[in-house]
């Protein structure tokens, strides 16, 4: 079963106006590319060499359609859209691109996935070192 470690932070609440443990997902490493192509290569049998051209071509594929306004389902992991926040305004006539202020790429984890983050051990680790620092 997977496990996901936490680390937690002594830190000040801007919206609260106070500090407070706040814990977070600890990432142990970014995965390039390379090495998950090395990953999927070995878990598939297929060569290195097919599998890195297959990933480019499909993560090529996802860019371009993903660009001119497509969902793009991607198996069991979800599905990834494009999300914008625009001002809202008052006159139908002031509707323009020129109101969109944040672009998004979105990822909806699908069913599958979003069951299996119910399995996921949690673990906690306390930073000693930390706690008695926040004490005195």
């Amino acid at each position: 079963m997977a496990t996901i470690t936490l680390k937690t932070n002594y830190q000040k609440l801007a919206a609260q106006e106070k500090n407070a443990y706040v814990s977070r997902v600890r990432i142990f490493s970014k995965i390039p590319t390379n090495e998950l192509v090395e990953h999927a290569s070995r878990a598939s049998g297929i060569p290195a060499p097919i599998m890195s051209a297959s990933f480019s071509a499909i993560a090529t594929q996802v860019e371009e359609l993903l660009m001119n306004g497509h969902s793009i389902q991607l198996g069991n992991l979800g599905t990834m859209r494009m999300s914008v926040s625009c001002k809202a305004v008052e006159n139908y006539d002031d509707i323009s691109s020129a109101n969109v202020h944040t672009r998004r790429i979105i990822l909806t984890p699908s069913p599958a996935l979003k069951s299996k983050l119910n399995m996921v051990n949690i673990l906690t680790v306390k930073d000693t070192e930390q706690a008695s620092a926040t004490a005195e």
